[in-house]
């Protein structure tokens, strides 16, 4: 069963936060507090020299985004700036192009997503697309980057010994109420309740639930967030979906320098390092390799 992104508001109301190149100066996307991991010393590699790259706002590299929410995209208290692994990865790509990231916080569903971008109001869109056959029904008039992140669904308990969906019969098990099961949850005879993601883990530790079933990012952005220890993601299942950046139709350009950027951050340690921030455990897909 694949998800899809299928939210939509006008473009109009759309929430601009800027951030510069850098992450101890660029005053838009902060760096997060929770990781003690060096920050790479490594420098991204740059656009080479007479490649023109085609963006709709001059030194602006314009991310339409819908909140993806913790850990992907999402405010910070004061709500005037963006962080998360997604912001992580662009201020990288402005970082190849020499200019100031720019993310329009659109809530945009695929299809507009695909008509802003071919208005030009958007240089790439965000928001997990997954990359799909070229055949497939469900394939958007648009050019998707090289996988930057891989998804799949993931239990998310503090018993260690609930590895499967099997384990979870009889067992009291929490969805986010806003997520959607593959069908081998149902299949496998595990009953479900729905609840606001965000007070999952704590409902879990005071005894309420013995197991929560989550998207593999959040499941992994709560094991890193739990100070005891003791909530960990004991096993991933479901159809494994690779997230992707969308350009233009046609902008051929531009898709080969985020390529690029996305490849480089994966070879100089910039990508392990924007993961450990967001994620426990390592990547089980990483650009370029």
């Amino acid at each position: 069963m694949r998800h899809r992104l299928v939210v939509a508001v006008p473009l109009a109301l759309a929430l601009a936060l800027a951030g510069c190149s850098s992450s101890d100066e660029r005053g838009g996307p902060t760096a997060p507090t929770h990781s003690a991991v060096p920050s790479p010393t490594a420098t991204m590699e740059k656009v080479p020299d007479g490649v023109n790259v085609p963006l709709v706002r001059k030194g602006r590299l314009t991310v339409c985004q819908w909140r993806g929410g913790t850990p992907y995209l999402s405010a910070t208290a004061g709500g005037t700036k963006a962080e998360g692994f997604d912001v992580e990865l662009l201020t990288l790509v402005a970082e190849r192009l020499g200019v100031v990231l720019l993310i329009i916080e659109s809530d945009q569903g695929d299809v507009l997503a695909a008509q802003a971008l071919g208005a030009k109001s958007c240089d790439l869109s965000a928001g997990r697309f997954y990359a799909l056959p070229e055949d497939d029904p469900d394939q958007l008039p648009v050019d998707y980057t090289v996988p930057y992140f891989r998804r799949t669904t993931a239990i998310l308990s503090s018993d260690t010994s609930l590895t499967s969906l099997e384990s979870l019969r009889g067992k009291r098990v929490a969805i986010e109420s806003s997520g959607i099961l593959p069908d081998e949850v149902a299949a496998a005879g595990v009953q479900t309740v729905e609840l606001d993601g965000a007070i999952i883990p704590a409902a879990i530790h005071a005894g309420r639930f013995d197991a929560a079933i989550l998207d593999s990012g959040v499941a992994r952005y709560a094991q890193l967030q739990d100070k005891s220890g003791a909530m960990r993601v004991t096993h991933e299942f479901g159809e494994p979906g690779d997230v992707v950046f969308a350009v233009a139709n046609g902008n051929t350009v531009l898709r080969e320098q985020v390529n690029a950027a996305l490849v480089d951050a994966g070879r100089n340690g910039h990508y392990h390092y924007a993961y450990r921030q967001w994620f426990a455990g390592e990547p089980t897909l990483v650009p370029g390799s």
